[in-house]
Parts: C-alpha cells; sequence; structure tokens
C-alpha cells in the first residue's frame, strides 16, 4: 500500500510540474523584454545553477528568458539548443527503459521511467499516453458535466483551487479555454491533501524534484525487501541467526551503495562522452563553414578574373570595329554580373558606333533602331537620332515624288514600289498611303 501510495503520489506531482513547466512556457513566449529595463545577469545564473544540479528544464526555460532579453546571445542560443537535444535523449532512454519494465508487466517501475521521461520533455506524447491510459489507472475519478459548469468551476469544486482547471483540461484532451459539454464525463485526478488548494508554480517544481528523489530511494530500499520471503510470526530467532540476517543487510547496502556509486560515475563519463561529442561537432561544423566560405571566396576570386579578362577583349574588339562581337561579350558578362558598369558603357559604345557606321551606309531605319539602344543621353546620339529622323523625311519624299511621276507615266507598279519606300521612312506620310490605295484600284480597272 505505502508503495502503491507513493506512486499514485509521484503522478499527479509529476503531472503538476508537466502544467508548470508548459504555462511558464507559455508565459515566457507572450513576454517582450525591455532590453535596457532588465538585465540577463540573474537569469543567466540560475540557468547555470539549474544545469548544474541536473535540473535541465529549469535551465532551459531560464536560458531561454536570457535569449529573450539578448536576442542574438550565441552563448544562449547555443545553450538553448544543447539543452533541446540532451533533454529529448535523456526522455527517449527513459521512455526505452519503461518500454522495457512495460513488457515485463513491472508496471511500478515503468511508470517511474514514464514519468522521468516526460520531466525532461513535457510535450512527449508516447510516455504520457503509457501513464494515462495504458497502466491500470487507480489515480482518478469521475465527474459529469452540469449545465453552467467551465473547467474553473469544477476545479474550484473538486481542489478547491480554480488555478488548477488546466488539470482537468490536460487529462481530458482540452484546450484551458474551453467549456465543457454538460452530460460528459470528465476524468479528474485524485490530489493528495496537501496537493489540494493553491500551490505555487516554484512550489510545484520543488515538490516534484523531492518527490521523485523520495521515490527513487524508496524504491531502492523495499526492493530488496520485497523479495525476500516474509518472516513468520513466531518467537524469537536464536541471537546468531539475528546476527547473520544483519551482516546480509549490512552487505547489501554496501552493494546498492556501490552500484549508485558506480551509476554516477557513469553517467558522468556519459555526460563528458556526450561534451566531448558536442565539441567535436561543433569544430567539425566550423570547419566546413569556413571550407565553404573559403571555396566561395575562390569562386568569387576566379569569376572575377574571368570578367575582367572578357572586358578587355571586348575593348579590343570595340577598337577594331567588331561591334557584334562586342555586343555578344557584354551580354555573357551582364548575364554573370548584371550591375557590372563597365559591360554596360561598352554596350552602349557599340550600339552608338554601329549606328554611326549605318548613318554612312546611308541604312537609316536600322541606324536609328540602334542608336536607340544605345540612348539619347550618350554622347551625341540624341542629336544623332534627330538628324536621321529628318534625313530620313527627306528621303521619303524624294521617293514619293518619284512615285508620283510613274504614275503620271502610267508605270503603276514602280509607282507603288517608290510609295512603299517613301511609307519605310516615313510610316505617317498620308498621301503615299492614300496614292497606292489609288494606283491598286486602277490596276484592277486595266486587268477588267
Amino acid at each position: 500500500m505505502r508503495k502503491t501510495a507513493l506512486i499514485i503520489s509521484t503522478v499527479l506531482m509529476i503531472t503538476l510540474f508537466v502544467f508548470a513547466c508548459a504555462r511558464m512556457q507559455e508565459t515566457f513566449d507572450e513576454v517582450v523584454f525591455e532590453p535596457l529595463a532588465v538585465s540577463s545577469g540573474t537569469f543567466r545564473e540560475k540557468a547555470l545553477k539549474y544545469e548544474k544540479n541536473g535540473e535541465l528544464q529549469l535551465a532551459l526555460l531560464n536560458w531561454k528568458i536570457v535569449l529573450k532579453i539578448t536576442p542574438g546571445d550565441r552563448d544562449a542560443e547555443e545553450k538553448v539548443n544543447a539543452l533541446i537535444s540532451l533533454t529529448e535523449t535523456k526522455a527517449g532512454e527513459h521512455f526505452r527503459r519503461g518500454l522495457t519494465y512495460y513488457e515485463k508487466q513491472a508496471f511500478e517501475a515503468a511508470i517511474r521511467e514514464f514519468l522521468t521521461a516526460l520531466r525532461y520533455n513535457p510535450d512527449y506524447n508516447e510516455p504520457l499516453d503509457y501513464v494515462k491510459n495504458k497502466i491500470n489507472d487507480r489515480t482518478h475519478t469521475a465527474h459529469e458535466v452540469k449545465t453552467g459548469d467551465t473547467l474553473e468551476n469544477v476545479a474550484r469544486k473538486v481542489y478547491g483551487d480554480p488555478g488548477k482547471d488546466f488539470l482537468i483540461a490536460y487529462f481530458n484532451d482540452l484546450s484551458s479555454d474551453a467549456e465543457p459539454t454538460p452530460g460528459t464525463m470528465l476524468r479528474l485526478p485524485l490530489l493528495k491533501a496537501e496537493s489540494r488548494g493553491k500551490i505555487s508554480t516554484e512550489k510545484m517544481v520543488e515538490a516534484v524534484a523531492e518527490e521523485e528523489i523520495k521515490a527513487i530511494n524508496i524504491q531502492k530500499e523495499t526492493e530488496p525487501a520485497e523479495k525476500e520471503e516474509k518472516l513468520p510470526e513466531k518467537k524469537k530467532e536464536k541471537a546468531d541467526k539475528k546476527k547473520d540476517k544483519a551482516d546480509k543487510k549490512k552487505k547489501a547496502a554496501r552493494k546498492a551503495a556501490e552500484a549508485a556509486e558506480k551509476k554516477k560515475a557513469e553517467k558522468s563519463a556519459e555526460a563528458a562522452e556526450k561534451k566531448k561529442a558536442e565539441k567535436a561537432a561543433e569544430a567539425a561544423e566550423k570547419e566546413e563553414t569556413e571550407k565553404s566560405a573559403e571555396a566561395a571566396e575562390k569562386e568569387e576570386a576566379e569569376k572575377s578574373a574571368e570578367i575582367k579578362n572578357e572586358l578587355a577583349k571586348a575593348r579590343g574588339f570595340l577598337q577594331s570595329g567588331q561591334y557584334e562581337k562586342v555586343l555578344s561579350l557584354v551580354g555573357k558578362i551582364i548575364e554573370k554580373d548584371s550591375a557590372n558598369t563597365g559591360a554596360r558603357e561598352l554596350r552602349k559604345a557599340a550600339y552608338y558606333y554601329m549606328g554611326k557606321n549605318l548613318i554612312q551606309q546611308e541604312k537609316y531605319p536600322e541606324s536609328l533602331k540602334v542608336l536607340k539602344k544605345a540612348g539619347s543621353e550618350y554622347k551625341d546620339a540624341g542629336e544623332l537620332i534627330s538628324e536621321i529622323r529628318a534625313r530620313m523625311r527627306k528621303k521619303a519624299e524624294i521617293h514619293y515624288r518619284r512615285g508620283v511621276r510613274h504614275f503620271i507615266n502610267e508605270l503603276l507598279p514602280r509607282a507603288i514600289a517608290e510609295w512603299k519606300k517613301t511609307l519605310s521612312l516615313n510610316p505617317d506620310h498620308r498621301k503615299a498611303k492614300e496614292d497606292i490605295r489609288k494606283a491598286r484600284e486602277l490596276m484592277e480597272k486595266k486587268d477588267q
């Protein structure tokens, strides 16, 4: 009976601890610290103290507060990540041990391991499922919801503390602000007398730690005794038999102490090995980052040198009048480096000189198109564009007059050809369009 009561007590205290941590985390997530108003030093000291004492969840919470106060604190970030990894690892180890005990039907030992797993990771659903649903439940009672009932009202009636509404929500898979439906049955955990009424989060956490330590110590003391055969209620044994039994107990106690010391040493070695592995991983990651940075720097240097050589080639093509090659080469450079001003200037220059050459060849539409690509602000490109347009209008008029002469001489196909040239130079020439229409109508009448 003593052991059963202890297990029930431990279940409920650990549950309180899980919810305490969860609520502390929710509150923490909503807090916005003013950097100048709050110092992270106090929380940093608490975090180190809790970590040293093996209270990893509390250490993690305080490191998160440090990080909230001083965002970007590299030391705090590393601590948070390391503690998250460590708590998840330890939770997994205890859960697997609990499964082993569960399979052997050693349910009390299984509960102890599952609760330890939850202490390390309150969000670990698997061990919670075993504690709540799969192991014989002797820790709960039922309550039928009445009209007007809320979780706070039920907590006040059953526990004398509306603040324990989170326990009811947790054990019935409800949100903290849920309104229970009248007629439904709620599972309520049975609390021992000292757990009824109000209790602070800090006292919950301390009570959980103290209760768990007591449970482990009592388990160690009682297990060997339970394995021994109960002494029948007879007269006292002879003195020598009593002495022999006392010696055996002393020997068993020494062995238990030695085993505990060995386990402690193994845990210390395990922690040291883990820390060593973490440092090695950090060093490897740092080395990889440095290598990546060096590779990127080398690649950038090679790219810069390549672009520099290509720019030199493009300048040579420009000087030798090979404008098409200039445009091809600077196009590739701009694809690699879109902000390269040298390549953009070379492209403008190539279009400019190409346009001037086309003017000399009297290819006015082509030169106009190319000079527009150079930009009217480049050198005297704006003046050249105006000059080309004037020449195009003048030449368009010459072709128009030739067309008129052909029309008068009834050379209608030639007239149409000249007027088409007029329109190629001046698309807005109204007379040329109208005259082409008239000439085609005359040609159709002649054909008839």
